[in-house]
């Protein structure tokens, strides 16, 4: 991805938090660090915990939707992204939607799954 400085980046404070971190958790996501993971999960994740299942094909982030209608949010905000990516090798692409929640320790991730 190419580095946007905050002069150049269109986008709110809140946007640009998630942004950052939903990078963060792709990392971890896509190269099967279920550990780092959990560690963008709210305290009460009730959800399955799991990784990138498909280690033998490479995944290549093609971008993130959603930041563009992020404002500045309060406690308890609710805010969604959806990572496009495809894996390698594919015509098609696939969807790894992320639910965040503001929280008093900053944004966590209360839900994440894919979307074909």
């Amino acid at each position: 991805m190419q580095e946007v400085t905050a002069e150049d980046n269109p986008y709110s404070a809140g946007a640009q938090e998630i942004e950052e971190i939903v990078t963060e958790f792709c990392a971890a996501y896509f190269g099967g660090d279920l550990e780092s993971v959990k560690s963008f999960l709210m305290d009460q994740y009730i959800w399955d915990i799991d990784v990138y299942e498909n280690s033998t094909n490479e995944v290549e982030i093609m971008s993130v939707k959603g930041l563009e209608d992020i404002g500045e949010k309060n406690i308890d905000d609710v805010c969604v992204v959806s990572v496009e990516y495809k894996e390698e090798g594919m015509d098609t692409y696939v969807y790894l939607t992320v639910e965040f929640i503001k929280t008093d320790k900053g944004w966590k991730i209360e839900f994440y799954g894919n979307e074909g």
